[in-house]
């Protein structure tokens, strides 16, 4: 039997596909192009198509996804969403079901108790952002770019869910502990992804060009935030990559991901399957096999020549 803490972080991770689905519609408003494809939407609809019962495809698929619209998938809900000459329906997702994710009382009250937090990080995010990204995009050239550049504001809507997570998570870390509980504007505090890059950099060049990068952060006045410095290029490592929390010079809390094309790759691969682990509705069993998928995918990526020689100091 789950436990309350369980339950209430069950809650939380839950609500991801649909808060994704309504960013996607804001996300699509605002675009000057309403019918162009958007990120955000193959995203969700990736993650609603996974099937993790069906068999292994050919060798070098990572999983099986099951046909759009098909009545094999393991959740009825997930083949009601698309229509039926198989073109993903988002505006019928976000009507049918997002309005209908019933949060209980108590995440409900947190998540509003969050809300004042992430708008204030929020809002200053966004008035630093164009000085930020113009940094940013300086670090590009010789085959490095910025990849996923238009989601580099985190919403309010995931801004405040991830306060309010935390907050609970650090309730009953102290609670268990007979300690004081943290406050929420002690959690909001920490928060260190409202703005958020990825740089992806050739492989042959990765090293020379990211340690050429922190080093022009550095003296724009960027500083490193303590103990945010990840390097975990190291082949123990599930991840592979370097991600590192920073400060800009006006005081905002980022992060940046530096990437070859291949880890990048199957972050995002990976990602997809974590969101599907995480179902309450996925057996143990199949949770197993995906979370070993994801360390057998980890294990094929090449770490650059160098790359565990990069460092901030």
């Amino acid at each position: 039997m789950m436990s309350k803490r369980d339950d209430l972080l069950t809650e939380f991770f839950e609500t991801t596909s649909y808060d994704i689905a309504k960013d996607w519609r804001a996300s699509r408003e605002a675009a000057e192009d309403p019918e162009a494809p958007d990120p955000v939407a193959k995203k969700l609809e990736d993650i609603l198509k996974w099937d993790p019962n069906q068999p292994r495809g050919q060798p070098g698929n990572k999983g099986q996804w099951a046909r759009v619209g098909s009545r094999s998938t393991t959740n009825d809900k997930q083949a009601d969403l698309f229509d039926e000459d198989d073109r993903f329906d988002m505006d019928g997702l976000v009507k049918k079901y997002a309005p209908k994710k019933v949060k209980s009382p108590e995440v409900e009250k947190l998540e509003a108790q969050a809300e004042p937090f992430a708008q204030a990080i929020y809002a200053k995010a966004k008035a630093d952002e164009p000085a930020i990204s113009a940094m940013m995009q300086s670090l590009e050239g010789n085959g490095a770019q910025l990849a996923g550049f238009k989601f580099r504001l985190k919403e309010v809507g995931s801004l405040k869910r991830k306060i309010a997570a935390d907050f609970l998570e650090d309730r009953f870390k102290a609670e268990a502990k007979g300690e004081p509980p943290p406050s929420m504007e002690s959690i909001a505090s920490k928060m260190g992804d409202a703005v958020r890059y990825t740089l992806e950099v050739p492989e042959d060049s990765y090293s020379d060009h990211v340690q050429g990068a922190i080093e022009k952060l550095k003296a724009a006045g960027y500083t490193l935030k303590p103990g945010k410095f990840k390097n975990t290029w190291d082949p123990k490592n599930p991840y592979r990559g370097l991600n590192v929390n920073i400060i800009s010079p006006d005081g905002v809390t980022m992060e940046v991901q530096f990437h070859t094309p291949q880890s990048l790759q199957i972050k995002e691969i990976n990602h997809l399957i974590y969101e599907a682990a995480r179902e309450t509705a996925t057996p143990q069993k199949v949770k197993d096999r995906m979370n070993a998928e994801m360390v057998k995918n980890a294990k094929g990526i090449r770490m650059p020549k160098g790359a565990m020689d990069v460092h901030w100091d």
